[in-house]
């Protein structure tokens, strides 16, 4: 549990690391960004502000951007990718390519009309 003051006027994000093997400990990281345009760098490197301690994870891993429209989760073109859980509907702009994880099998979108999305 964490206490988080009512006094907060600012958007934050908590981020909770779920590790699967047993005998690790769970991390918390709660981000309040003092103004638009900050960033937050992931990885398991020295330099990384939130530090994952996973091999699989690049030093510089991703990082998440606080903008007008909220927080941005971009890759930084790490060797096994970033993924993301997203328990609701997701939505596409036409400049984008999502790439979108099932399991085991990805998909990548490339969108041809605001009501057509096409798997390749």
């Amino acid at each position: 549990m964490i206490d988080i003051p009512k006094s907060l006027n600012n958007d934050f994000l908590l981020l909770e690391s779920i590790n699967q093997e047993k005998g690790t400990s769970r991390a918390i990281h709660m981000l309040i960004p003092e103004k638009k345009g900050m960033e937050y760098k992931l990885g398991r490197g020295h330099e990384a502000d939130i530090k994952v301690t996973d091999i699989s994870v690049s030093r510089f891993h991703a990082s998440i951007k606080y903008t007008k429209q909220g927080f941005l989760l971009t890759d930084n073109n790490s060797k096994f990718g970033t993924l993301l859980l997203q328990p609701i509907k997701p939505t596409f702009k036409f400049d984008q390519k999502p790439l979108l994880q099932i399991g085991r099998t990805k998909f990548v979108a490339s969108i041809r009309d605001a009501t057509t999305i096409t798997y390749i």
